[in-house]
């Protein structure tokens, strides 16, 4: 795309440090999902193991940190997981590793179970 005079984008969750590590070279902008602190990212992905979602996530954006690709960090907020004080602990400690543009997205229920959208409306109906 680059021979073209386009520029290449890539959004990624971070999920594959090393297949990140690879393309890196190749995009000039990283739009990145992080979606809490490290101790909560297994209530949101559900996914785990000998290594956490969470350590996959923070690996591969200190890549994309070090690489000096463009990036924006963004946190879709589940209110069901994420309180303000989480929120606040998660923009410090991206903060602290350099994130200069850190956007917060809303939750949508579209497609999600019956219980997650009455679990939703119920965390709505106590902050309104």
């Amino acid at each position: 795309m680059h021979a073209l005079g386009f520029g290449v984008g890539l959004h990624t969750s971070g999920a594959y440090p090393q297949r990140l590590a690879a393309v890196l070279p190749h995009v000039d902008w990283v739009g990145f999902d992080i979606k809490a602190p490290a101790h909560l990212y297994q209530a949101i992905t559900r996914a785990g193991g000998p290594t956490t979602s969470a350590d996959q996530a923070f690996a591969s954006l200190q890549l994309v940190l070090a690489s000096g690709v463009d990036v924006q960090v963004r946190t879709t907020v589940d209110p069901t997981v994420l309180t303000d004080e989480a929120l606040e602990e998660l923009t410090v400690l991206l903060g602290a590793l350099g994130v200069q543009d850190h956007v917060l997205q809303e939750v949508r229920p579209d497609g999600t179970s019956e219980e997650y959208r009455a679990a939703l409306a119920e965390v709505r109906g106590r902050h309104a």
